[in-house]
């Protein structure tokens, strides 16, 4: 791809045959778009130069080029159109209809829109992707700078053009989507048409509030929070626009709208058939739960805590013991005696024993029986160790210390002298290379050569 030549020839007349190039409209993902005039009825139309960087994959894209007559055969007023395509300098372009100069984008740099303005463009860009999923085309980087401005009238582009373009770029926000209006499941890349749908809710979140619902200083922090962090919708956002924006960004795709159609009636006032309800009610008679006590920072509550932290991770490595041990009836009979012996307080029983019990499947109580006849485990003993002992331990211990020291030393000769031969016999074969090269330029002459030495 000649983009050099490309930059100081694209003015001249005939580069693109039947075309002259008028201006620049813009630059992004997928390339460099020029508003161009056709010399013979003088109509407009927009030609896009796609950027392909990587090399190996060029051929494939020239390829993926042929399906771009399927995109050539929808026809809708909320749909940018394409009209042919071609190669100049080793540059694939495309030419579609024009749409105008001005992006959804650049409207929203002022600022939100109005609601009823927002409700008409939003309406038109719902149109434009329900006819592409009909045609079972899925956008993939649904975005205000995708959706072209004529005044009120909107028109959605660069459809089909992630497809072509994301098997050249490595990051995710190039190619299939960018990351501000991207769904969750695209992240494991299991995207379908409910995607679209997603991003329709992001755009119509901008359009009222004048920013994205999600942001970060990474591509990846933002697509973890579209994953993991809850939806907040300011109170500037009036129903039904509130219910719709819930439902499209919902994290499930099955829990999104199933199809453009359904927002599109949501909006016109027209009977909806929906699986799932529009926003999530919540449940009666279920109250939240209390917030867990914060432990002092001293005192007995703390070290009450500490120690039955420690007794629940001793019941708990009993319990892991006893499902992998062939005789875990015996340790399960044991587990549980020791349970019905209340060793813990009543209070803090349950809360430490849910974190092991479902692993090691014991009953969540003991039966009247095992709490009737269950007795308090008790330890043995510990025996007290004599002043013998007391005496040897650290004599064992010094012991300990001299032979490790002395095994570091003779580990280390031995690196040494191993090291050292290596050297020697490196220092020999130079020493020998150099007597035969030495020998060679004096003839082999043995006299001369011991001479010479």
């Amino acid at each position: 791809m000649d983009w050099e030549g490309f930059f100081t020839s694209y003015r001249k007349p005939g580069f693109i045959p039947g075309f002259e190039i008028v201006n620049k409209l813009g630059s992004g993902v997928f390339g460099e778009v020029y508003k161009a005039r056709k010399e013979s009825i003088g109509k407009f139309y927009a030609i896009k130069f796609l950027k392909v960087t990587d090399e190996r994959v060029s051929e494939a894209i020239f390829k993926e080029l042929d399906s771009l007559k399927f995109f050539a055969q929808i026809d809708h007023p909320n749909l940018v159109s394409i009209e042919d395509k071609g190669e100049v300098m080793g540059i694939p372009y495309i030419i579609m209809g024009y749409a105008g100069d001005e992006t959804l984008k650049k409207r929203l740099a002022q600022g939100a829109l109005p609601e009823s303005e927002a409700n008409e463009i939003f309406r038109q860009i719902c149109s434009g992707v329900a006819a592409l999923h009909e045609k079972s085309i899925i956008h993939f980087d649904l975005k205000p700078a995708n959706i072209f401005m004529k005044g009120h009238h909107a028109r959605v582009g660069d459809y089909g053009l992630s497809k072509l373009v994301s098997e050249s770029h490595m990051t995710m926000s190039i190619g299939r989507g960018t990351p501000y209006y991207m769904a969750p499941e695209m992240l494991t890349r299991k995207g379908d048409h409910r995607s679209d749908i997603y991003s329709l809710g992001v755009i119509l979140y901008e359009m009222l509030t004048g920013r994205v619902p999600f942001t970060g200083d990474s591509e990846w922090e933002v697509l973890r929070k579209h994953e993991n962090e809850k939806l907040e919708i300011p109170d500037v956002v009036k129903p039904p626009y509130r219910g719709i924006i819930q439902r499209c960004m919902r994290k499930k795709p099955e829990d999104r709208f199933q199809s453009v159609n359904e927002i599109l009636a949501l909006l016109e006032g027209r009977p909806m058939t929906a699986s799932t309800p529009l926003v999530e009610s919540p449940k009666r008679g279920c109250a939240p739960p209390p917030l867990p006590r914060k432990p002092g920072k001293c005192g007995p509550f703390r070290k009450r805590t500490r120690v039955e932290k420690r007794l629940g991770g001793e019941l708990g490595r009993l319990a892991e013991f006893a499902r992998r041990n062939p005789k875990s009836e015996e340790y399960r009979a044991e587990f549980a005696a020791a349970r019905a012996a209340k060793v813990l307080s009543p209070a803090n029983q349950d809360s430490v024993y849910i974190d092991f019990e479902d692993a090691a499947d014991t009953p969540t109580a003991a039966s009247d029986e095992q709490t009737a006849v269950a007795e308090k485990p008790s330890r043995p003993p510990r025996r007290r160790r004599s002043l013998i002992g007391w005496l040897f331990r650290p004599v064992t211990a010094l012991l300990g210390g001299v032979i490790a020291l002395l095994r570091g030393i003779v580990r280390g000769l031995g690196v040494f002298f191993a090291n050292f031969l290596r050297y020697a016999l490196v220092i020999g074969i130079t020493l020998a290379l150099a007597f035969l090269i030495h020998a060679a330029l004096r003839g082999f002459d043995g006299e001369l050569i011991f001479a010479g030495w």
